[in-house]
């Protein structure tokens, strides 16, 4: 008499078996539960503490739109040329020609990129070592991310119970996780050429300067970001050259929007020591600036730590940072690079600060577009592959692909053609090679970074189990 699927094996069928033309790998990835896995330490207590961190920052924060336009069009309007023509002396004489209004366009190429799960193993799925196993694991807290971080809502509750959510778990993590950086640094001409995986452009492609219409290669200086290198100046040293210039770009900016006619709200990317180290030392310089040269060097000023103190303190709490009377908001992003200038736990480190506009007159200036896999793509599929190979996640946003089973081994891919616009390039400003000393670096979200922190292993140890009796 053979032995009935256990429920979550058949749940597990429904969800990664399919037919399609690629097979599922053939090494199954280590089990959650039964000889080996990695919950399957008998008598280990039911709660287990997270230690893992997810990666932070802009990603997850800004807007998501849908779109099918593989060459969406923004335009720009950037100019009015000069009048042509001599002021008349007659009565009846023509005044000049009035110019023309002049235009730039941008546009934003889809990337697309993936992942595939682990493979599976179904005729193990349900299994468990013995009765001193048990499947009923809890996590005492749990990786934080926001809202657009994953292809899908990783259920942290169920991922160190259910075969289903721990593979799951794994890829929409993973899939997050090793696409993030390409945020900042995401260029097409990187994977030219490629039908696989392709970069969309990252915003260190879109603030920048050098401009040009799409369509005719026409420079447009008027769409330009400001970009200011640093060239590794430490804030900790000249902390007022520093916020001078920081100063100058958002005033710049500020006043540009002004005449744009744009009412915008602004954020600071930045990474966490720079941050750290920026409000360190900004209560004093923001009392002292300007204060310390030519006719105003003699002036008496006076301001007590405990002021400085709490300055210090409300832009910590509330993550903004006080330029010109302002408050910026402040979103500490993992995915920006980060360079150790003097390695060590004690040391000094450099990175890049970006200025971007988020909304302008109530409209999201920064979001992701996806293409929409829902629109056609997936009744394409319903038609003409066999049922239940595709499905999507996320409103359309990811095509989850069920490879055929090798067997028993099943195994799924997420695909998502994304891409970055930030609509107002003229209203952002990228700081390059800012330097700071921190005294202990926090740690790290991606595995090759120097201050990314795991440990412990994939797997639990096999059970023991006495060998069989022999002899007479």
């Amino acid at each position: 008499m053979y032995e009935a699927l256990t429920p979550q094996a058949i749940d597990l069928l429904n969800r990664l078996a399919g037919i399609s033309t690629k097979d599922a790998g053939t090494t199954p990835g280590v089990p959650l539960h039964g000889p080996g896995g990695l919950a399957a330490t008998p008598g280990q207590n039911r709660q287990i503490a997270n230690a893992m961190i997810m990666p932070r920052g802009l990603a997850g924060t800004i807007p998501v739109r849908k779109s099918i336009d593989t060459n969406s069009i923004y335009g720009v309007l950037t100019g009015l040329t000069a009048s042509s023509g001599a002021e008349p002396t007659a009565a009846c004489a023509d005044w000049p020609m009035v110019g023309q209004f002049k235009m730039c366009h941008q546009t934003f190429p889809f990337g697309r990129q993936g992942r595939q799960s682990q493979v599976l193993q179904i005729d193990r799925v349900g299994e468990i070592v013995n009765r001193g196993e048990f499947k009923d694991n809890t996590l005492w807290g749990g990786p934080v991310t926001t809202p657009n971080s994953a292809p899908a809502p990783i259920n942290w509750a169920q991922v160190l119970q259910s075969e289903v959510e721990k593979k799951m778990g794994e890829l929409y993590g993973g899939y997050f996780r090793d696409y993030v950086r390409y945020l900042y640094t995401g260029n097409p001409q990187t994977t030219a050429g490629s039908a696989g995986w392709q970069q969309y452009r990252g915003l260190q492609l879109q603030i920048a300067t050098g401009k040009r219409d799409s369509i005719t290669g026409v420079a447009c200086p008027a769409a330009d970001s400001i970009v200011f290198d640093f060239n590794g100046t430490n804030v900790q040293v000249s902390g007022d050259t520093v916020y001078a210039r920081l100063a100058n770009v958002v005033t710049n900016l500020e006043r540009l929007a002004e005449q744009l006619g744009f009412d915008v709200e602004w954020g600071i990317t930045m990474r966490y020591g720079a941050f750290w180290a920026l409000t360190q030392i900004w209560p004093c310089i923001y009392a002292t600036s300007a204060c310390n040269s030519g006719a105003v060097a003699s002036v008496v000023r006076s301001s007590s730590l405990l002021e400085q103190t709490e300055m210090r303190d409300r832009m910590r709490n509330g993550r903004y940072l006080l330029i010109e009377g302002k408050e910026y908001k402040i979103i500490i992003d993992d995915a920006i690079a980060e360079t150790p200038a003097a390695g060590g736990t004690v040391g000094t480190y450099q990175s890049d600060l970006y200025f971007v506009p988020l909304k302008a007159n109530g409209q999201p200036a920064l979001f992701w577009e996806y293409f929409d896999m829902n629109a056609e793509a997936i009744g394409a599929a319903n038609k003409m592959a066999p049922q239940g190979y595709f499905s999507t996640l996320s409103d359309g946003r990811f095509l989850l692909v069920r490879l055929s089973p090798t067997h028993t081994c099943v195994q799924v891919e997420i695909i998502e053609r994304p891409r970055l616009i930030l609509a107002l390039p003229f209203l952002a400003a990228r700081f390059q090679n800012l330097r700071y000393t921190i005294t202990v670096h926090e740690r790290d979200a991606f595995p090759d970074e120097p201050y990314f922190a795991n440990g412990g292993g994939t797997t639990s140890p096999l059970a023991y189990f006495y060998p069989n009796a022999t002899g007479g």
